[in-house]
């Protein structure tokens, strides 16, 4: 039918004063350049938030500047605490962060239409800087889903403990911060949570976890108590001796906190000159977490103080600890939760065989 109405069209005589066109010429015709919603960048080389600002106010919305700024915002804080608490340009914005940030936003438990405002604010941000265009590429996590698994190899987690200077006082705070939320998986606000009384010796955990945290010879008697954990729950996690003699080295060198007797008083305080030792806030671990990250070399997306817990959950999932033990240890409310460190655990094994396979196909063809 269309092909008849088509051929019935063109045969139609032109009406005087109305020009007629031949439809089998279009191509020949110029089309009009599509219309931009505002100048292209390039280069990206200028600070983050500016640059970032500068293409929220461009919009044409007033709730659509507002919506972009609030996540132009959101993504230069979460940069620069990955950066050490340094401002980064806009060039430094690539796929990895876009990824880890859009991870941390879905650990917040933002709704769905929030976390795709913010994703679709972030393209248009790489569209108008010119910025990785594999961010375009990056999916956004909808509501309820849980972000992807990311953990350290034993070689990674090894590295980044061997980064901060262990002859300075701020550096052995930060190797027993980050020994406890790789060997005993604690989050980073349960990190700031603790207090010196909850390192204790001969706590009461449940059976086989000791042996689950590590090897006979790496056994100790103590163990870190966390309370008011996610859910207001509180567990006892059994400390490993590299996780032990790093907080025992720290505590040696702790300065006094604002608080005047030891019970109640902070384990990890603030090291800041001529001012008075406070508790440590969530984000100070995550600025640090990312500072010697960095230094490490690893990934942009391995550079969140959760990716610790991670490992923690992981390395035991590697050594088959039962799933049950490594819920309790690591304050799951869910098992489903702790399935996904079983399910990247045997993804990773699936790898290894693969991996070994390939290795020997290799060999014999070179024989």
């Amino acid at each position: 039918m269309f092909t008849a109405l088509t051929r019935a069209r063109a045969n139609t005589p032109s009406r005087p004063g109305v020009s007629s066109r031949d439809p089998s010429r279009d191509h020949e015709r110029p089309r009009a350049p599509r219309r931009r919603r505002g100048p292209r960048r390039t280069g990206g080389g200028g600070d983050l938030l500016q640059a970032a600002l500068g293409v929220a106010a461009e919009q044409a919305a007033p709730n659509t500047r507002r919506a972009y700024a609030a996540a132009y915002r959101q993504l230069a804080d979460f940069a620069a605490a990955r950066a050490g608490g340094q401002p980064v340009t806009a060039a430094a914005v690539d796929r990895d962060l876009v990824v880890a940030f859009r991870d941390d936003l879905a650990r917040r438990g933002l709704s769905s239409s929030t976390l795709s405002s913010r994703m679709a604010a972030i393209r248009r941000l790489a569209d108008a800087l010119e910025l990785d265009p594999r961010i375009q590429r990056v999916k956004t996590i909808k509501a309820g889903e849980e972000a992807p698994v990311r953990a350290l190899s034993l070689a990674e987690y090894d590295g980044l403990l061997r980064i901060p200077d262990r002859r300075t006082t701020a550096g052995l705070r930060d190797v027993a911060i980050l020994a406890l939320m790789g060997d005993a998986g604690l989050r980073r606000a349960e990190v700031t949570r603790l207090n010196v009384e909850d390192i204790t010796e001969h706590a009461r955990h449940r059976a086989g976890a000791r042996d689950a945290i590590a090897p006979t010879r790496s056994q100790t008697r103590y163990a870190v108590v966390v309370r008011q954990a996610k859910g207001g729950k509180t567990r006892t996690v059994p400390l490993s001796k590299q996780a032990l003699e790093a907080v025992a080295a720290w505590f040696k060198r702790r300065p006094a906190s604002s608080e005047e007797d030891l019970v109640g008083a902070p384990l990890f305080v603030t090291l800041t000159r001529n001012r008075p030792a406070q508790r440590m806030q969530p984000d100070a671990i995550a600025e640090l977490t990312a500072k010697h990250a960095t230094t490490a070399r690893l990934p942009d997306d391995l550079r969140h103080p959760h990716v610790l817990r991670h490992t923690f959950c992981t390395q035991l999932a590697e050594r088959d600890v039962p799933v049950e033990l490594i819920r309790d240890l690591a304050g799951h409310a869910d098992v489903r939760t702790t399935l996904k460190y079983v399910t990247l655990t045997d993804a990773r094994r699936a790898d290894a065989i693969r991996d070994g396979f390939e290795r020997g196909r290799v060999a014999l063809e070179r024989l």
